[in-house]
């Protein structure tokens, strides 16, 4: 009975951690000449756009869910900023998600964030 239980839990906690592996996509057709580099890291480098749109997008961007406030990208023009990690492009929702770093990294790294208490 127990290796059963064992075995179902198994099957539940893998079939969860593929479900979380398959939400992070690379981004498609970006072009990487219309990006500076912001910040260099051994396994990743963050660009941000060279010519922020003037239109932004009235909607902030959440990047991380943090217990104690909420932070929204500065810039909220989509794709202002990715990361480049093994060779691919990706959102920073998706580099979180990807363990690359957490929203106070970004922060120290330079991404411009709003920062607003829960309470």
């Amino acid at each position: 009975m127990k290796k059963g239980l064992i075995l179902i839990l198994m099957v539940v906690f893998s079939i969860i951690l593929l479900g979380c592996k398959s939400r992070i996509k690379a981004l498609d057709a970006i072009d990487i000449s219309l990006y500076d580099v912001l910040y260099e890291a051994d396994d990743y480098t963050l660009y941000l756009v060279k010519e922020v749109s003037e239109v932004q997008f009235t909607v902030g961007i959440v990047v991380e869910t943090l217990e104690d406030e909420t932070c929204y990208l500065g810039i909220t023009q989509q794709n202002a900023y990715i990361v480049l990690y093994n060779e691919k492009y990706y959102s920073l929702k998706s580099g979180v998600d990807l363990g690359l770093f957490h929203t106070d990294d970004l922060i120290d790294q330079g991404v411009l964030f709003q920062c607003h208490d829960n309470k």
